[in-house]
């Protein structure tokens, strides 16, 4: 009888992580964290679920260092993973 078993989902990284959640009530002031929790679950979300997706989808998509030429400014170029375009989109809209 042959053994399947199904991937691995992640939930939401925040909401699921007792250990940070603990850590965080017990070092940040209450009204501070009643604050940004909203925003840690939703990024605990995000993080657990399209980033995730986005990065099984592009595992095999290694970055590619290229060298510039000499006269350049900049002595490396790499391009970047699409979940890691997605991350930073999200931390640069300020949502």
């Amino acid at each position: 009888m042959p053994f399947n078993q199904s991937a691995p989902q992640l939930g939401n990284q925040y909401t699921d992580d007792r250990v940070l959640r603990s850590y965080l009530a017990r070092v940040i002031p209450a009204e501070m964290l009643a604050a940004i929790e909203g925003e840690l679950t939703e990024l605990g979300e995000l993080a657990g679920g399209e980033l995730y997706q986005l990065q099984i989808a592009d595992r095999l998509n290694e970055p590619v260092h290229t060298p510039w030429t000499r006269g350049a400014t900049v002595s490396t170029a790499s391009k970047y993973r699409r979940c890691g375009r997605k991350r930073s989109a999200w931390l640069q809209s300020g949502d």
